[in-house]
């Protein structure tokens, strides 16, 4: 008998990827129809976050298990997956600067966050005082899912079934539910609270910009790709009909009031993810299956939390 993992999101790939490291038997099956977060996720891992400029608690091990295995996944497929970045944090109001004065002296803080004055960016209509997050990381995510998936189906471990429409999963021993966004509409946790959490991307193109390190302000976040292509990131909306959603044009909008320069949108996607009223990462098991086991609630800093919640919750507890 072999585990089965539903979802191939990050969650399900790394965790898949674990198992496939320790001689676990398995299957993963994805269903790719519905947009889900890992698809357009920046995979940023960024130590200090949020207008009150909160550092996640035990940071520095949990970044140390993500990139052990991101490092572990590169050698295998001697793809590049990991690059260092710089975060140019627009201070847009008095707030975000009274966060950080409160924080500047706490020696947790120092050797992250820094104050820029009158700092501009040639190629944005945007000038004034920054605040400088470093080092951050971005994971090439598409890359990483690709790499593994496409690894997955030659070996025949991955496939693309959906599990609601199928009772072949009662041969396997385990079932991890890993689908993000999907498990609000299951029965199979009745006791969780749930919403949805909607965001957009668009990467562009353009030779002009020359944007090396990371843009943000409150609502929006620019990334160098690399080859002169950008991903540029709205803020995850909330209370909103997931299903009826059309795309905004607020991140077309900002790309015309603050390049200077010409660029051309390449794509233009959504993505869901769930935000759990706990706020932090789960493994549940179902009281109603109890064969099936709940992954869940990485929220926006899933690059980061994953590796380490797998290898420290749901491995050692199988």
């Amino acid at each position: 008998m072999k585990h089965l993992i539903v979802g191939s999101g990050i969650t399900g790939t790394l965790l898949a990827w674990k198992f496939y490291q320790n001689n676990i038997p398995f299957e993963i099956w994805s269903d790719f129809q519905s947009p889900s977060a890992s698809q357009i996720a920046a995979g940023l891992i960024n130590p200090i976050t949020g207008q009150r400029l909160a550092k996640i608690l035990n940071y520095e091990n949990i970044l140390h298990d993500a990139l052990l295995i991101y490092q572990d996944i590169e050698k295998f497929f001697n793809i590049p997956l990991i690059f260092q970045h710089k975060i140019y944090r627009f201070i847009e109001n008095e707030n975000l600067k009274f966060h950080f004065h409160q924080k500047i002296n706490n020696p947790n803080f120092q050797s992250y966050l820094n104050f820029i004055e009158n700092i501009s960016f040639p190629n944005l209509f945007t000038s004034g005082e920054y605040l400088l997050i470093q080092p951050v990381y971005r994971i090439h995510l598409s890359l990483l899912l690709t790499f593994i998936h496409e690894h997955f189906k030659k070996l025949g471990l991955f496939f693309y079934k959906n599990f609601d429409d199928s009772n072949v999963y009662k041969n396997f021993t385990k079932i991890f539910l890993c689908r993000g966004y999907k498990e609000s509409d299951s029965n199979l946790f009745p006791d969780l609270k749930w919403e949805n959490a909607l965001g957009e991307i668009i990467i562009f193109f353009s030779k002009d910009l020359q944007l090396y390190d990371i843009y943000q302000n409150q609502k929006m976040t620019i990334i160098p790709l690399g080859n002169d292509y950008y991903w540029l990131g709205a803020t995850y909306l909330r209370d909103m009909k997931i299903h009826n959603y059309q795309p905004s044009e607020e991140l077309e909008n900002f790309l015309f009031q603050n390049l200077k320069v010409s660029y051309t949108i390449v794509n233009k996607q959504i993505g869901i993810r769930p935000i759990l009223k706990e706020r932090k990462p789960i493994f549940l098991q179902s009281s109603i299956e109890p064969q099936i086991f709940l992954i869940n609630g990485m929220g926006s800093k899933g690059t980061l939390w994953v590796p380490h919640f797998i290898e420290n919750e749901v491995l050692k507890n199988l």
